[in-house]
């Protein structure tokens, strides 16, 4: 009897906070913060700066985030407080730049560098180019580039660019452009990716929330606007990209109907083409100025405000092999690969799960739980065609809903199969 109850509770576990294809609500952090900057230096993920809720004011923590916790730690300090700006990262190091409380009379701004092999951060440099607040940047080919955002605190009457393109390690500005855009093109509030070369801009703000989309290329530095727009305009919104399915996600932010929006929505990137795929599955909370990365399957979204001006403490995560899935059947299908449904479902402690391989191929399969955090990783090798099977032993594991997860890629062609199915473990 006990175990029957056991294994109705767990299915409606699942059918509460396995369903498929929708943000998971995570848990809170232990405070609300919006306008932070967030990034991914693996293993850790960081949050940097912005408003907190609890201390009524703008921080300069760095912040360390624990998935298994959902709790932040904080490392080190900036050595300027910061909202609205930019952390532009490549590999370890990260910039900080603009939104900063206090800016001096001059109306100078500044960047500073963040290791994250190492404690303290260091001053880069300063002028009125780095005033910038709400504004977009990227690291690209060991080189910032910043496009839009507004000053802050008392400006001098000397021209700050739109955009310009600076090397930290020289401290030289390679490009300055102030008049790429119309008076009606995006000013600040835009969302961006990094794709190659590229810098794709979404929306914004210009006297109204647009729906425009452009891209930015930052070897000629030349903007192109695309025969595509955003289904809502949006500003101070997030976009993250997937560099293993070239997708982009946009989601989240406001325009003029809404103070705080749940909607998003799903690009796909071929070579320098951009196709609308699909709409997300909407947030549970609706918010703006919020923080987002992209963490293997998992686009996490962090605090922010939502539509009645509140900052949000809540975490939440959204597996995109599940969106897809959603979406029309597994992420990328390829006859002659299959993942099977492992036996025996439900199990314990163990069970079984076969796969099929129609060539030579590199295999990844693993366990997530259903959050998207990797549990266990069971196989990852170069395996050859033919019928395969891995055992998951959840001995030290508690009962629940796991994900087993297929990720194949072909000497021949790349990634070719990406699946996943449900495994219900009862004690």
């Amino acid at each position: 009897m006990k175990k029957i109850l056991m294994i109705i509770a767990c299915f409606v576990f699942a059918l509460t906070y396995g369903q498929t294809g929708q943000w998971i609500n995570a848990g809170d952090l232990q405070e609300g913060i919006n306008g932070a900057e967030a990034f991914v230096s693996y293993p850790r993920i960081y949050i940097v700066g912005g408003y907190s809720d609890s201390m009524q004011a703008t921080v300069n923590w760095i912040r360390s985030y624990s998935r298994s916790q959902n709790k932040v730690t904080t490392i080190a300090y900036m050595l300027r407080k910061r909202k609205n700006f930019v952390a532009a990262v490549q590999d370890s190091l990260c910039y900080f730049v603009g939104g900063e409380e206090g800016i001096p009379v001059t109306g100078n701004g500044s960047i500073e560098l963040k290791n994250t092999f190492i404690y303290l951060p260091t001053l880069i440099d300063s002028g009125l180019y780095f005033n910038r607040s709400n504004g977009i940047g990227a690291m690209v080919n060991r080189q910032l580039h910043m496009v839009g955002g507004g000053p802050e605190g008392v400006v001098t009457s000397l021209s700050n660019p739109y955009s310009f393109e600076y090397n930290p390690v020289s401290k030289v500005f390679g490009f300055l452009q102030d008049s790429t855009f119309s008076p009606t093109s995006p000013q600040e509030g835009q969302q961006c990716v990094v794709v190659g070369n590229y810098i794709y801009i979404f929306g914004g703000i210009n006297n109204t929330v647009l729906s425009d989309i452009y891209r930015y290329n930052t070897v000629d530095h030349s903007f192109q606007k695309l025969n595509i727009s955003l289904l809502h305009p949006r500003a101070n919104g997030k976009a993250v990209y997937d560099s293993t399915y070239r997708k982009i996600y946009v989601f989240g932010g406001f325009n003029e109907g809404s103070a705080a929006l749940t909607s998003g929505e799903v690009y796909s990137v071929a070579d320098s083409d951009l196709n609308f795929l699909q709409t997300m599955p909407p947030l549970n909370h609706a918010r703006k100025n919020f923080m987002s990365i992209m963490d293997g399957p998992n686009i996490y979204a962090f605090g922010g405000i939502d539509e009645l001006g509140h900052t949000l403490k809540q975490v939440e995560i959204l597996n995109t092999i599940e969106v897809s899935n959603v979406a029309g059947g597994t992420v990328l299908a390829s006859e002659g690969y299959k993942l099977i449904q492992n036996y025996p479902n439900p199990f314990n402690p163990s069970t079984i799960i076969p796969y099929m391989l129609r060539e030579k191929s590199v295999v990844s399969l693993n366990v997530l739980d259903v959050l998207g955090r990797e549990v266990c990783r069971l196989v990852q090798a170069e395996q050859s065609a033919g019928k395969h099977s891995a055992v998951f032993d959840a001995k030290q594991l508690p009962s629940g809903v796991y994900l087993c997860q297929l990720r194949v890629c072909s000497a021949s062609a790349g990634v070719q199969y990406l699946d996943s199915k449900k495994m219900l473990l009862v004690r």
